[in-house]
């Protein structure tokens, strides 16, 4: 008998809720939507194919990490990166993997990385570009690379850096020089020649 009352509880409770007045539902109403961006800033990472700002540091205090910036050269007049990546555009990405171990040096400065390295980090502004770079990477057997998920914003927001530098006329001229004429026309961003046909 008890334990059917207790049982009971919450579905009284909600049915109590339900009969409450319009003001307290509309301020449960908003609670709910406070918790679901509590719930998608902690998302759970796909140890697979992400990796968070904490392994991360970890990776690069430990200085076992190839860390490439897919970002586009426009952003980085205006964008920082994070110390010790390589600066590698998402459209270069494909030509870069397909350089020999030497070429890989003479151009980057670094050693090239091993296939089977899993410690082959991407990272953009945001999620999008990077994801890309890693479905590049593994077409072209580059299988245990991944991403930053949070990219540069995160990376700023969880070290209190400004996301963009200080404007300078001398950097808005430089932007404008390297922008890409077709921009207008596509989202480098979406763009992916291997997985857009046109």
């Amino acid at each position: 008998m008890i334990r059917s009352v207790v049982s009971q509880i919450p579905r009284i409770s909600s049915a109590a809720a339900g009969t409450a007045s319009h003001g307290s539902r509309a301020f449960s109403v908003a609670g709910n939507l406070g918790s679901s961006h509590q719930q998608q800033q902690q998302r759970p990472v796909n140890r697979r194919l992400e990796v968070d700002f904490q392994e991360l540091s970890l990776m690069l205090c430990l200085q076992d990490v190839t860390l490439i910036d897919v970002r586009q050269p426009a952003e980085l007049v205006s964008q920082e990166q994070i110390p010790g990546s390589l600066h590698i555009p998402l459209g270069n990405l494909r030509e870069a993997f397909q350089l020999s171990s030497e070429e890989w040096q003479q151009k980057y400065g670094v050693p090239k990385p091993a296939k089977h390295n899993k410690a082959i980090i991407f990272y953009a502004r945001g999620p999008i570009a990077s994801s890309a770079a890693v479905e590049t990477a593994h077409k072209l057997g580059y299988t245990k690379s991944r991403h930053y998920y949070g990219g540069w914003e995160d990376y700023c927001l969880k070290n209190n850096l400004p996301v963009t530098k200080p404007r300078n006329s001398d950097a808005v001229e430089t932007a404008k020089t390297l922008e890409d004429p077709l921009q207008p026309h596509y989202n480098y961003h979406y763009y992916n020649p291997d997985l857009h046909y046109l």
